[in-house]
């Protein structure tokens, strides 16, 4: 770290507390609205795992593709950008390790989950009151 970034981020450090607070008051929140959708599937973190959430992961339950994209064109219209793990525009997608493999191997069921497993950036976009 450069003396420059140290003194930009210093300041900071006295905030850490009440932006954690912030990102797990989101998180919180967004899942239980979330959840209480019966075609979304949303992972319980280890117990022994403490997290501040900048993201929130889904699974859509029995979406086949063309709903998976129908369903992020309606919420893209709504100003919330959803990634798909399974997308080749997504780093976490498998296909997208050239430098891992010298031949992409074939992992169906891999292929299957992360196909309908979603990634949705908790950023300045939502605050509490526009989610409640």
């Amino acid at each position: 770290m450069s003396n420059l970034t140290a003194a930009v981020l210093r300041p900071q450090i006295l905030c850490l507390g009440e932006k954690v607070s912030k990102c797990n008051a989101l998180y919180k929140t967004l899942k239980a609205v979330l959840s209480s959708v019966k075609n979304i599937y949303i992972p319980s973190p280890l117990e022994s795992v403490t997290r501040v959430p900048d993201s929130l992961q889904f699974t859509l339950l029995d979406f086949n593709l063309s709903q998976i994209e129908e369903f992020l064109h309606h919420t893209a219209e709504r100003g919330v950008k959803i990634q798909v793990f399974g997308h080749l525009d997504n780093a976490r997608c498998f296909k997208n390790w050239e430098y891992s493999f010298e031949k992409s191997p074939s992992l169906k069921q891999t292929e299957g989950i992360i196909s309908c497993t979603c990634d949705l950036r908790l950023n300045s976009q939502f605050t509490l009151a526009l989610v409640l």
